[in-house]
């Protein structure tokens, strides 16, 4: 079994988790057992494995593996359970709060999205003391279950989290002392009937990790590696490991200067841990080399496109909407999109009826309502949408002339890359790394200046004023995407991973 370690499988992913789930798949086309591993606790990772169409058994979660709740079917705990005799009950729809003599003692929440949930499946239990502060709170899994209860200090600070096993026992318990109640200062696991004591979440995940490796690994593959890597730096048994590296390596976009990033360097004082380094490019590959000499730097593209997207009839361009430009990506300030929405102004004015939408989810609500003044000051707001995270973009990608990327940096691109395998031509700033190796330039795309806005909208300019090169550009991106087929994206994990681990174990 190969494990992809990574922090959590959230409703909105990003290219890290997106690029591990593509792999899952590939592994598994190909008969090879991998899952994703993840630590955080997770009680709405069921349904948020349902919106990826992932299966139970794809991901393994810490919490899970010892509250022995890998592969729950069971009842669903409903409020109708609740038989509270002695209270008043003040229904509130979404939920039902249980008074006595007039104070509250308890509140209890039910979902309301009866699209997965059941009508009164419970999603937390609240309880108050005499005081009127809550005391305990009980967290259902979305699946149903009692999974833990959180103990509140009389200063309202978390000070103790209790999760259950599938019988109702307690098997992980952390004691809280900092007033987040965030970072536990003592840790007991019971597993296997056996106490173990930690302390910290990094020694606990440390030692999930020693469990992955005695039940099954043959590897693992550390991908959002400043998440995971300190559970690594606890784990007592070895196994062939990599990091994978998704992002830059240094602070500053100087590659062969810059201060090396912390992760980074903790992994060259951590180097007998590792096997190798991957990244998604020669040219990053190439720069940590010259820097680097704790362990071998091996390039294989984070993503690749499937045997079935290439063999799809391509989309004539008069099917897509005319001059529609998209930008995928989350808002965050890597992908500088106030330069997509400035170059858009500029577009705009030579193509009058030239549309943008920019789809991603938001990583910075400050920014997100810069980029909104921005559009709707330059009188835009019917012209510029933005869309919330979409797990499949494929009818978006089929229906768009043209890409704009304006990051600062990209370690790979895997929407640039699924968008150029639906044809979609792409101009993007010269940055490092991704795009110039996607990007073939001029042939399925463009290569501008980096920060250069003007050059951006010159560029898309041109293309919507010959709908003859346009086509051509298109064409040129199904080619362009053919090279990261997963035929040849499989090869290198065969030649770079799988066997060099499985050499390794013999």
């Amino acid at each position: 079994m190969f494990y992809f370690l990574t922090s959590a499988i959230d409703y909105n992913n990003s290219g890290i988790e997106n690029a591990q789930m593509k792999r899952l798949s590939l592994f598994h086309k190909h008969n090879v057992p991998a899952k994703i591993a993840t630590f955080t606790y997770a009680r709405y990772q069921y349904l948020y494995l349902t919106r990826e169409s992932l299966m139970p058994d794809d991901v393994v979660n810490l919490y899970d593996f010892f509250q022995n709740r890998l592969f729950y079917h069971g009842p669903r705990e409903n409020i109708a359970n609740f038989k509270f005799v002695n209270a008043d009950v003040e229904d509130n729809g979404t939920n039902v709060i249980y008074r006595r003599n007039g104070q509250k003692v308890m509140q209890v929440w039910t979902f309301t999205d009866y699209t997965f949930y059941e009508k009164g499946q419970i999603e937390r239990v609240e309880y108050y003391g005499v005081n009127g502060k809550m005391q305990r709170k009980d967290l259902f899994d979305v699946r149903g279950f009692l999974s833990s209860s959180i103990y509140y200090a009389a200063s309202g600070a978390h000070n103790r989290q209790v999760f259950y096993d599938a019988g109702g026992v307690p098997v992980i318990v952390k004691q809280f002392q900092n007033v987040k109640g965030d970072q536990a200062e003592r840790i007991w696991l019971r597993y296997h009937e056996r106490s173990y004591y930690f302390d910290s979440d990094d020694e606990l995940t440390g030692f999930f990790y020693d469990q992955l490796v005695k039940q099954d690994a043959e590897g693992m593959i550390a991908d959002r590696s400043y998440a995971v890597d300190p559970g690594i730096y606890h784990m007592q048994q070895r196994v062939y490991t990599i990091s994978f590296w998704h992002n830059v390596h240094t602070a500053v976009d100087a590659p062969l200067t810059g201060a090396l990033s912390e992760t980074l360097g903790a992994e060259m004082a951590e180097a007998s841990r590792f096997q190798g380094l991957f990244t998604s490019t020669r040219k990053q590959s190439s720069m940590i080399a010259k820097r680097v000499k704790s362990f071998p730097i091996k390039t294989v593209p984070a993503g690749f496109v499937t045997d079935q997207t290439l063999a799809e009839k391509h989309v004539p361009f008069d099917k897509r909407q005319s001059h529609h430009i998209i930008s995928v990506s989350r808002i965050h300030e890597q992908k500088r999109l106030e330069d997509t929405i400035s170059a858009f102004v500029q577009i705009r004015q030579a193509v009058p009826d030239a549309t943008l939408s920019i789809h991603g989810y938001i990583n910075d609500q400050k920014l997100m309502d810069q980029l909104q003044k921005q559009a709707d000051e330059a009188h835009l707001h019917d012209a510029v949408t933005f869309v919330a995270y979409t797990p499949d973009l494929t009818g978006v990608y089929n229906n768009a002339q043209l890409m704009l990327i304006s990051s600062r940096y990209e370690g790979f691109g895997l929407a640039l890359l699924e968008a150029q395998s639906h044809g979609v031509p792409a101009i993007s700033y010269d940055v490092n790394y991704g795009p110039s190796d996607i990007i073939m330039d001029g042939k399925s795309g463009y290569i501008v200046k980096n920060g250069d806005i003007h050059a951006l909208a010159e560029k898309a300019i041109a293309l919507f004023k010959d709908n003859q090169l346009l086509r051509k550009l298109s064409d040129g991106a199904y080619k362009s995407a053919a090279r990261f087929s997963e035929d040849k994206v499989w090869q290198a994990w065969q030649d770079q991973f799988i066997q060099p681990a499985r050499e390794q174990n013999k």
